[in-house]
C-alpha cells in the first residue's frame, strides 16, 4: 500500500500554527481543553488526529465563545478571581532502539527554572504535569550500566510532534526511538524508508520500508504517542 500523507483538516476559525496544541490554545483562550476538544464542531478533526496535542500546522479548530459566570460577592470588599489551571502531562520512555527500557534509574528533568528528580518507572517512563505553555525541557538519565555512558542527556521540544501519518511525524518518532532517518524533511525519502524497514524488522513486522497502517500503529505505540 502506498503511503498517503495526511493534510490539514477542520474548518474552524482558529488556524493552528507550529508548536500549538489544544492545551496551549485552551490556556490562551481561557477555556478548559475539554471544552474545545469535545466541541461537536471539532468532531471530524478529533477523530482524525486522536491525540489533542498532536496537531498539524494548518489544521483549523472551532473555539466556542466564553460563557459568563456569575458569582455572589459581598459589597465593600476586594475579591480575587482566579481561573483554575489545567496542567498537561508529558511522558518520555527511556530505551534503546532495540527496545530495551531503562527501568528504575535516576533522572533529572529541567523545565525552565524548575528541576525535578526521580526514577523512571518499571516501563522506563518519566511522567510529569507541566503548564501547557512549557515548550522545552532537558532530561538527564543516570544509567549505571557497564558499557554504556554514565549519563545520557536529551534536549526536548514540547508541543512540536506532528501526526504519525505525516512524513515528518514518522521521522520524529523514529528519531525518538534512536533510528537514523538522515537530516532531510518533507516527503518520504530513501533514508526514512530504510529506517522504517529497520523498525519493522525490530518489531517483527513485514519488512517493506513502507509505513502501512500496521507500521504506523506500532510506531505510535513504541514512541508513546
Amino acid at each position: 500500500m502506498t503511503f498517503r500523507e495526511t493534510t490539514p483538516l477542520g474548518d474552524g476559525d482558529h488556524l493552528v500554527v507550529a508548536g500549538e496544541t489544544v492545551d496551549l490554545i485552551a490556556e490562551a483562550s481561557g477555556h478548559f481543553w475539554q471544552t474545545i476538544w469535545h466541541d461537536p464542531a471539532n468532531a471530524a478533526l478529533k477523530e482524525a488526529r486522536t491525540e489533542r496535542n498532536v496537531l498539524l500546522p494548518g489544521d483549523r479548530l472551532t473555539i466556542p465563545p466564553l460563557r459568563l459566570k456569575v458569582a455572589a460577592c459581598a459589597t465593600g470588599a476586594v475579591h480575587r478571581f482566579r481561573r483554575k489551571g489545567v496542567p498537561s502531562k508529558i511522558s518520555f520512555v527511556v530505551r534503546t532502539p532495540g527496545g530495551r527500557v531503562f527501568a528504575n534509574v535516576p533522572y533529572q528533568l529541567t523545565l525552565g527554572e524548575r528541576v525535578y528528580d526521580g526514577k523512571t518507572d518499571d516501563g522506563g517512563a518519566v511522567e510529569r504535569f507541566v503548564s501547557a505553555s512549557t515548550t522545552s525541557a532537558i532530561l538527564a538519565v543516570w544509567l549505571g550500566i557497564e558499557g554504556l555512558p554514565e549519563v545520557l542527556t536529551w534536549k526536548l521540544q514540547l508541543g512540536t510532534l506532528l501526526p504519525v501519518d505525516h512524513a515528518d511525524g514518522i521521522r520524529q518518532r523514529l528519531r525518538r526511538l534512536g533510528y537514523d532517518c538522515g537530516s532531510g524533511g518533507g516527503a518520504l525519502d530513501e533514508a526514512t524508508r530504510a529506517a522504517v524497514g529497520m523498525f519493522q524488522r525490530a518489531e517483527g513486522l513485514d519488512v517493506t520500508g513502507e509505513p502501512d497502517d500496521a507500521t504506523l500503529a506500532k510506531l505510535r505505540e513504541a514512541a508513546g504517542c
